[in-house]
């Protein structure tokens, strides 16, 4: 009676868990696949791995005296099986593969490839805005990488500037001829060599200039700031001086929390769940879910549905949609930025390509890239609806301010990391560009400088960079 009961108990759940959807207006939000129309990926995943371990267990409940024993070890046995061809499956899928990166010293692309691929700005999930708008054209891209494995249509021995920076500086969804750094190099006329990585955070960008950019002997270094992804790795492994000039005392709790950050090290649990999730045989099958089981029920009516319906956000004619996270990432005020591990890190990284470029006599520009949020919701503020902007906030941070406090918080604090960038900046005497403002202008003048669906800048963004970035390398030189 007792094993009819615990059946009936297994097979109830797995009922319930496919009845119980997830939050898709979240995932919509987050810019997150959804399946079947109401499932995340890992939903889904579980939802599936839940089927096989059911039935092992009824087909243990339901075995007698004896037969248990059997129908036990069957169970084993079909387990260690699965497990050790899914091992050797894995590897030899790894070593067959390609790697998107090479992760040894520094992070950097396989030298000497090129791709060629179509840039749709489009939403990858197929169920996603219910007001759905067109993006920016597709672009033909073509991605030249050389000998060092960044991208540049050719090598230098030696370079006049040399760039650091993430994805926006390496160019991602624009062609070869499309990123800042080449469109600098074109209108200076100088030696211009990219060290731009995607993926790539400040610590990259103090490794890559130690392990290739000083050997280039240039006169400048250009240093793009991402205000997004480089400002949320909090664990940066670089080592702390003993405390940060012209910082107060009130600052020495979060810097032993970068300390205690940088200390720490992988977990094994750590280390097994990101082996997991780099399986080829995982991300397979996650991508078979996606392509079939995405386009099934995507363009039903969403459930709260009112939430997302701002987006994407109309400026002058052209669209911009952004996710949850970047509008959270604007909401902290200048105190509690100024104090946090994740500035502190970046700020003694800093430090250091200063200290390092003053001691090879190479000068240093740090250049900040704006988020969308920051360079569109000036421009928009008056047409939001707050209550439901509030609302789409709450995914990526739950308590929150009712609308109209929320909305005076976040326009406050809106251009916070990059007002305390300056600041530092102009207290070590570095160099220092802000790309908000030309960025913003243009946009209101009708320009599409970010896609619509992407983060990152399009090929006209890409010029606005460069314009702004090169004036005031002009200036300086002389």
């Amino acid at each position: 009676m007792i094993r009819k009961i615990v059946i009936a108990l297994l097979i109830f759940t797995n009922a319930l868990l496919w009845l119980i959807p997830s939050n898709v207006v979240q995932l919509i939000s987050r810019n997150r696949h959804i399946l079947l129309g109401r499932y995340s990926v890992e939903r889904m995943s579980l939802l599936v791995v839940l089927i096989p371990i059911t039935i092992f267990a009824i087909y243990i409940l339901r075995a007698n005296a004896q037969n248990l024993k059997k129908r036990i070890f069957q169970v084993i046995l079909a387990l260690f099986v699965f497990a050790i061809g899914f091992v050797f499956s894995d590897a030899l899928l790894r070593a067959m593969r390609s790697p998107r990166y090479h992760l040894d010293e520094m992070r950097h692309r396989p030298e000497l490839q090129q791709y060629k691929v179509l840039m749709a700005d489009i939403p990858e999930p197929a169920r996603t805005y219910p007001n759905l708008q067109p993006g920016y054209a597709e672009i033909a891209c073509t991605l030249t990488i050389d000998s060092r494995g960044f991208r540049n249509l050719q090598n230098l021995e030696q370079a006049d500037i040399v760039v650091l920076g993430d994805s926006f500086t390496e160019g991602s969804h624009v062609s070869d001829e499309h990123p800042w750094p080449v469109v600098f190099g074109q209108a200076t006329k100088a030696k211009v060599y990219n060290l731009g990585m995607s993926g790539a955070n400040p610590r990259d960008y103090l490794i890559i200039f130690e392990k290739i950019a000083q050997h280039l002997k240039p006169q400048w270094i250009i240093c793009m700031i991402y205000g997004g992804n480089d400002f949320r790795a909090s664990k940066v492994d670089v080592p702390m001086p003993d405390a940060i000039p012209d910082q107060d005392s009130e600052s020495s709790k979060s810097k032993s929390q970068v300390k205690q950050a940088s200390e720490s090290k992988e977990t094994l649990a750590q280390k097994f769940r990101n082996y997991y999730k780099s399986s080829p045989i995982v991300l397979n099958c996650k991508q078979f879910m996606i392509n079939y089981l995405g386009p099934i029920h995507s363009k039903g009516s969403v459930a709260g549905a009112e939430i997302i319906s701002w987006l994407p956000i109309e400026v002058a004619h052209h669209y911009y949609a952004f996710q949850p996270k970047d509008l959270m990432d604007r909401y902290n005020t200048q105190a509690e930025f100024e104090q946090h591990p994740n500035w502190l890190s970046v700020a003694n990284i800093i430090l250091q390509l200063q200290q390092q470029c003053q001691a090879k006599d190479i000068g240093l520009i740090l250049v900040y890239a704006p988020t969308k949020p920051e360079v569109i919701l000036p421009l928009v503020e008056e047409q939001l609806p707050w209550d439901q902007v509030q609302k789409f906030s709450q995914f990526a941070k739950s308590k929150l301010p009712p609308a109209p406090e929320f909305r005076r918080c976040l326009m406050e604090n809106l251009g916070v990391q990059e007002k305390v960038l300056q600041e530092f900046c102009l207290q070590k005497s570095i160099h220092f560009v802000s790309l908000t403002t030309p960025l913003r202008l243009a946009m209101q003048q009708g320009q599409q400088v970010y896609f619509t669906y992407d983060q990152h800048w399009t090929p006209l963004g890409h010029i606005i960079a460069a314009k702004s970035i090169s004036e005031y390398w002009q200036q300086i030189k002389k």
